[in-house]
């Protein structure tokens, strides 16, 4: 079992990547691999309750940890309140952190 850091900077909107990056951590999350899914920039806007259904479907999974960029979140008017059940917030000193674990395989899109 591996630990993947995806960092998603987009909304799907932006670009149809987005739905393949987050089809990569709910099969790496299958596949029994941790998975730590960082959002920033637009991505905090997957993670909205009335946001990304995939975002939904891969929280729920035992094995994955949603957070977002608090200061993202702030740039677009959001609330924690606002966020999936489940989605932690976070700064980006836990990214760098995060980034800087020894066997983490970080993925940026």
């Amino acid at each position: 079992m591996s630990s993947y850091l995806l960092i998603e900077t987009c909304l799907t909107g932006d670009s149809h990547a987005v739905h393949n990056f987050l089809d990569l951590a709910i099969q790496l999350s299958e596949d029994n691999h941790a998975v730590d899914l960082f959002l920033i920039q637009n991505g905090v806007l997957l993670a909205r309750i009335d946001g990304e259904p995939r975002l939904s479907a891969l929280i729920r999974k035992p094995n994955v940890s949603v957070q977002v960029d608090d200061f993202s979140l702030l740039s677009h008017f959001l609330k924690s309140s606002d966020l999936i059940p489940g989605v932690k917030v976070a700064g980006m000193s836990t990214l760098v952190k995060m980034l800087t674990q020894p066997n983490y395989k970080p993925i940026w899109h």
